[in-house]
């Protein structure tokens, strides 16, 4: 879902890689593709190596897509 909250919809071959769908999502939504991460199920996409089939999707599901979180994991506190 977009920002604007559009779902946009992927016709997927099962045994290709799912990066291309996941490349023209990031065109569709003005994002780039290298800050993202992908999510399926609480459990992150391999964009390299991962088909629908290997994920075992069905039809329906939903792949969460989340900018990178850079920065942080300092330590709280003023000792």
């Amino acid at each position: 879902m977009t920002e604007d909250g559009k779902e946009i919809f992927f016709r997927l071959n099962q045994n290709r890689y799912l990066k291309p769908a996941l490349q023209s999502y990031c065109q569709k939504v003005n994002m780039d593709f290298e800050t993202m991460n992908f999510i399926l199920e609480g459990k992150p996409i391999r964009k390299e190596r991962d088909t629908p089939k290997t994920l075992k999707m069905v039809n329906d599901d939903q792949i969460d897509a989340v900018k990178q979180q850079t920065g942080g994991g300092g330590a709280a506190g003023g000792n």
